[in-house]
């Protein structure tokens, strides 16, 4: 399967199943980590890195939630208010001591069950 996505990706072409010719494709691959090197596919394995190698890579980097705990109160408000909607219902609302509460949470990278929120905001 890798091979193939490489050709794709460099050939820019694909070949149907059931199909003698190849058809042009314009492909755009989105992908991401939470690995450091900011090259997603860079695992252990040689024939990854390749593949990696042969797409331009542009790093955005996202913070954690950890560092930016000033985004809680939007980003709990939002999915209420998706929640709401998706319900038929008035979106449930947040008190600002909750907002204040779920801001100040401490949060930290021990792992679960260690005493402290173990972080991981999906």
């Amino acid at each position: 399967m890798q091979v193939k996505l490489l050709r794709v990706v460099q050939e820019k072409t694909v070949r149907p199943v059931g199909e003698s010719r190849e058809e042009t494709v314009d492909v755009r691959i989105l992908s991401a980590n939470a690995q450091e090197s900011g090259r997603p596919g860079c695992g252990k394995d040689a024939s990854a890195k390749t593949c990696s190698n042969r797409i331009n890579v542009i790093e955005l980097r996202v913070p954690s939630l950890r560092e930016r705990s000033e985004d809680i109160p939007a980003i709990s408000d939002t999915i209420l208010g998706r929640l709401g909607k998706r319900m038929n219902i008035d979106a449930p609302q947040v008190s600002e001591d909750a907002h204040r509460l779920l801001r100040d949470y401490p949060v930290s990278r021990q792992r679960p069950g260690a005493g402290k929120h173990p972080g991981g905001a999906r």
